[in-house]
C-alpha cells in the first residue's frame, strides 16, 4: 500500500476495515513515493504472499504525482501481486495507458479530470483482476463489480443508475474530440512563482513544492 497523502492514508483504512494485512509504504506529505521501495518489498516477497498494491496516482491532497509506470513495472516483475491504481484526480487529466502498461484495476471519478459534476464512479478491470476476483473471499454486494460486468455486457445496469448524470460523460468526451485527444493532458510542473497568490508575502507555503 502506498501512502503520501490523504486518500493513500484512506486506502490502507478501508483494506484493514476489510480484514486485509496491510504493508504501509510511505512518504512525506508533498514528497513522492519511492518506486524502489516497492522494488524491495516486492522482490523479498520470494513465497509470493503480496497479493496486490495499491497506489493513488496523484494524491489529490497534495498535488504529487507518483512514478506510476515504473512502480507498475515492479509489480509485474513479480509475477503474481496485482496493481490496483486510485486514478480519480488523474484520469482523463494525465494520460495513462491502462491496456499498453497492463493495470489491472483503475478506478477514478467525474468530478475531476472529466470536468463533470460528482456521482458518477469508473472503473477499469483487466483480465489478471477477474481471475482473481473469482476467488476472493472478501464480502461484497453493493460494490461487487461482476454484476456491474454482466449488466454492461446487456447495456443496462444492476441498479437504478444516476440518468441524468449518466449523459455527461458523452459531451466530457464529444468536447475533447472536438479539441483532439488529449488536449486537457497536462504535465507536473512547479507552481508559478510569478502569480502573487503563490507568493510566500502572503503567507502561502506550498506542500508539494515541484
Amino acid at each position: 500500500m502506498g501512502s503520501n497523502g490523504k486518500f493513500g492514508d484512506r486506502w490502507a483504512q478501508i483494506s484493514k476495515a476489510f480484514g486485509l494485512a496491510v504493508e504501509v509504504i510511505s512518504a512525506e506529505w508533498g514528497q513522492a513515493l519511492d518506486p524502489e521501495s516497492f522494488r524491495a518489498q516486492l522482490e523479498a516477497d520470494a513465497e509470493k504472499q503480496i497479493k496486490a498494491v495499491i497506489i493513488t496516482h496523484s494524491e489529490t491532497s497534495t498535488g504529487v504525482l507518483n512514478d506510476l509506470e515504473t512502480i507498475n513495472r515492479y509489480v509485474k516483475e513479480h509475477g503474481e501481486c496485482l496493481i490496483i491504481v486510485d486514478a480519480v484526480t488523474s484520469l482523463g487529466a494525465m494520460d495513462i495507458p491502462i491496456d499498453q502498461w497492463g493495470l489491472d484495476v483503475v478506478a477514478s471519478g467525474s468530478q475531476k479530470g472529466y470536468m463533470i459534476p460528482p456521482g458518477l464512479g469508473f472503473v477499469a478491470v483487466g483480465p489478471r483482476a477477474w481471475t482473481a476476483y473469482a476467488s476472493a473471499k472478501i464480502p461484497k454486494f453493493y460494490l461487487d463489480l461482476l454484476p456491474y460486468k454482466k449488466s454492461a455486457d446487456k447495456k443496462t445496469t444492476p441498479y437504478t443508475p444516476p440518468g441524468e448524470s449518466g449523459l455527461c460523460p458523452e459531451a466530457s468526451f464529444a468536447n475533447d474530440e472536438s479539441r483532439g485527444a488529449g488536449t486537457y493532458f497536462c504535465s507536473p510542473h512547479p507552481p508559478d512563482a510569478s502569480n502573487p497568490r503563490c507568493d510566500e508575502s502572503v503567507g502561502i507555503t506550498f506542500v508539494c513544492p515541484g
